[in-house]
């Protein structure tokens, strides 16, 4: 199994792969991220952060990462607390709740609406808790 095949006589200038993931039923059937067919070049590789998953132990990091996410907003009770707009305030946490109540398996909707969180949060000033997400999105 490959991530990413080029083929026979392939030549890429600057290839950048980073921070991807292969989820897999059997990590032993995986050959490699980037295969190269024959007389292919790659003349710069930047590549770093790229992982391998059984469904099992991505499920475990997806849930260790949230865990630690949700510990971090918790910590950040009293910036949320500061908001001056109560309808804001409560639009903020009504989202915090939301995102928390989604389940493991749906990663796209968890970023999809943690981005929607960051903008909703850089509206009402609560800069750290854009960062926080930031960071969590890999911006």
């Amino acid at each position: 199994m490959k991530f990413l095949e080029i083929g026979d006589g392939g030549k890429i200038d600057d290839l950048k792969f980073h921070r991807n993931i292969m989820v897999v039923d059997d990590i032993s059937k995986v050959e490699t991220f980037i295969s190269l067919g024959k007389n292919g070049e790659i003349l710069k590789l930047d590549a770093g952060g790229n992982e391998v998953h059984t469904q099992e132990s991505y499920s475990q990091k997806i849930s260790k990462e949230r865990q630690d996410f949700f510990e971090q907003i918790k910590n950040l009770e009293s910036e949320i607390t500061s908001i001056k707009n109560d309808v804001m305030q409560s639009k903020v946490r009504s989202k915090i709740k939301e995102i928390e109540e989604l389940p493991i398996d749906d990663e796209f909707n968890f970023k999809r609406k943690l981005s929607e969180l960051k903008d909703l949060s850089k509206q009402v000033g609560v800069g750290i808790l854009t960062t926080v997400i930031s960071a969590y999105l890999g911006y």
